[in-house]
C-alpha cells in the first residue's frame, strides 16, 4: 500500500512540475523528416524532428556497421545538397570511417562529407557544436567510440586468450601462447618463406572475388 502511495505522489509531483514549466516549452511545430515507414512515423508524430538531437544505438557490437549506414541514410535525407559533418574520435573504432567508393554507390557524394577527427570525446563534442553553427552544414553526425570489455569475435578459447593478451599490450606473452599451441611456424629461409606465403594465398578463398565474371 505504501509503495502505491509513493507512486501516486511522484506522479502528482511530475504533473505539477509540467504545469509550472509548460509555458517555457516551445510548441512542437518543427518540420518533420519523412522516413517512408508509416509505423515509425506514427511513433515520431509524423517523422524525425528537424533541428533536433537524435541518438541511434546499435543492438550490439556486430550491428555497428548497420547503425552507421542508417545514420548516413538519415543524414543524407536531412542535409539535402548541403554538407554533412562526420565527427568522431581519432582512434575511429574497429570499423573505421565510411569508404568513399561505397558512399558513391550509396548515393552520397563523398565530396559532401566532411570528416572531423578529434583527439578526445570533449573535443568531438566541441566540433559538433561548432559545426551546428555553420549555415552550410546540413547535418552533423557524432560517432561515439566504445571500448569493448570483452573479446566477442574470437570464439576459440585458446586463440581468445592470445587475443586478450595482445589487447592488453602483452605481445611476447601472446606469441609464447601461440607457439605453445603450435599455431606459429617459423621459416628461416627467405625463398621458402615467400613460396609458403604464396601457396597459402593461392589455396585460400579470394576475399574479394571479381565482379566482372572474368579473371
Amino acid at each position: 500500500m505504501a509503495r502505491q502511495d509513493d507512486t501516486a505522489e511522484k506522479r502528482a509531483r511530475i504533473e505539477a512540475a509540467r504545469r509550472q514549466i509548460g509555458h517555457l516549452v516551445e510548441p512542437d511545430e518543427a518540420p518533420r523528416l519523412r522516413l517512408g515507414a508509416g509505423e515509425i512515423e506514427a511513433c515520431l508524430k509524423g517523422g524525425l524532428k528537424a533541428g533536433a538531437l537524435h541518438e541511434v544505438a546499435a543492438a550490439d557490437h556486430r550491428a555497428l556497421p548497420a547503425a552507421q549506414g542508417f545514420l548516413l541514410a538519415l543524414a543524407r535525407m536531412a542535409a539535402g545538397l548541403r554538407v554533412i559533418a562526420w565527427v568522431q574520435e581519432r582512434r575511429g573504432g574497429e570499423f573505421g570511417v565510411p569508404y568513399a567508393p561505397g558512399l558513391k554507390h550509396f548515393g552520397l557524394d563523398p565530396a559532401r562529407l566532411l570528416f572531423i577527427r578529434c583527439k578526445s570525446r570533449e573535443e568531438a563534442l566541441w566540433a559538433m557544436e561548432e559545426s551546428l553553427r555553420i549555415g552550410g552544414i546540413g547535418a552533423v553526425v557524432g560517432m561515439r567510440t566504445a571500448k569493448l570489455d570483452e573479446i566477442v569475435r574470437q570464439k576459440d578459447p585458446a586463440l581468445k586468450s592470445a587475443v586478450e593478451l595482445l589487447a592488453t599490450g602483452q605481445v611476447s606473452a601472446a606469441l609464447d601462447a601461440l607457439h605453445q599451441q603450435g599455431r606459429v611456424k617459423e621459416i628461416a629461409n627467405a625463398e621458402e618463406r615467400i613460396r609458403a606465403i604464396a601457396k597459402s594465398y593461392v589455396e585460400s578463398p579470394d576475399p574479394h572475388p571479381s565482379t566482372s565474371g572474368e579473371a
